[in-house]
């Protein structure tokens, strides 16, 4: 016969601290990083049928891993399972419109990560300005302490980010403490 436990919460039995919070959707939060067996990282790319460019939140549609399920490819958010110091990297190819165009001499392009959909204190985007007709490539790293269910994601701001069906654009995050 099987048995089924229902709970919303999981307290210290002594000072009736909250340590786990069950979501009515069934996503777990923890009030302290537990010891993980198995690690929280993810790694996904931007993939079109052709060349076009994008901007605002990009969204990486294609996932190579997602250990810890934080990344939805749908959204193009990584939501972090548990509070932690996280890692991210954004790497792409730059665009001049959304057909997916060179970027024209002069042309800027900046692109930055937002949590929660806002820009986080001390955010550093990533800029190039272009001096001839070009595609460039662009890098940037973070990191940041987040609390469980907290959002990243990736936002073009000027300019855009150039897809095709080769994975020139990469975004990827990992627990690191």
């Amino acid at each position: 016969m099987a048995s089924i436990l229902k709970v919303n919460t999981i307290q210290d039995a002594t000072n009736s601290t909250t340590a786990i919070s069950v979501a009515s959707d069934g996503r777990t939060t923890f009030t302290t990083q537990p010891q993980i067996t198995t690690p929280i990282c993810f790694q996904a790319s931007r993939i079109d049928s052709g060349g076009t460019g994008k901007q605002g939140t990009i969204i990486f549609n294609t996932t190579y891993v997602n250990l810890g399920g934080g990344y939805d490819s749908s959204t193009g958010k990584f939501t972090a399972p548990i509070n932690g110091t996280y890692h991210f990297n954004f790497h792409c190819f730059t665009a001049g419109n959304t057909g997916g165009a060179a970027l024209g001499s002069g042309s800027t392009f900046a692109a930055k990560f937002q949590v929660d959909s806002s820009d986080p204190t001390g955010q550093q985007k990533s800029y190039v300005n272009i001096s001839a007709n070009n595609y460039a490539n662009v890098s940037m790293d973070y990191i940041v302490t987040l609390s469980a269910s907290q959002d990243v994601l990736v936002y073009v701001t000027d300019s855009y980010l150039y897809s095709d069906t080769t994975a020139w654009n990469q975004f990827s995050g990992r627990l690191i403490g």
